[in-house]
């Protein structure tokens, strides 16, 4: 799922640093569908514990998660891109950066041996899981709890 999800973030990356900045409707549909790129935290959660056995899946989580770090860096340098070059390169960037991790992804990553691959048809998994009162509610709480962290201003670069 790696690479599927990093090849698929592309798309609004580019729209956003080359036309969907231009107006808050362009911004909000372009920030959107940059939620898929938010997926990889979801995708990569089971594919380190898989991995390490339970006593050591905490740390190994946890290295993860600090690798998870796009939202500092893009902090700290996309102004100073933005300042030295055009609007779009610090989109650029990013954009070449996830088409290399894709393809690297695709190459070298591999599911933990002994995974169980489910049988059940993907549809019928999804219907399950949406038919969970708690599915809604935690999603709810992390759109709220995610969303309220991405808006905050200590979040968004100085203009």
């Amino acid at each position: 799922m790696f690479p599927i999800v990093s090849a698929a973030t592309i798309v609004p990356v580019l729209y956003l640093g080359l036309a969907g900045h231009s107006s808050l409707t362009a911004l909000l549909i372009g920030g959107f569908f940059l939620g898929i790129g938010g997926t990889a935290f979801a995708v990569g959660v089971p594919l380190v514990s898989a991995w390490f056995p339970p006593e050591r899946r905490g740390l190994a989580i946890g290295v993860f998660g600090a690798g998870m770090g796009g939202t500092a860096i893009s902090a700290l340098t996309t102004v100073k891109l933005v300042d030295a070059n055009t609007m779009a390169t610090p989109f650029l960037i990013t954009a070449g950066v996830l088409a290399v991790y894709a393809v690297v992804a695709a190459l070298l990553l591999r599911d933990a041996p002994g995974r169980t691959v489910p049988t059940e048809p993907l549809a019928r998994r999804l219907a399950a899981t949406a038919r969970l009162g708690i599915t809604w509610q935690a999603s709810a709480l992390y759109a709220v709890a995610f969303g309220g962290y991405v808006a905050s201003p200590s979040t968004c670069p100085p203009t």
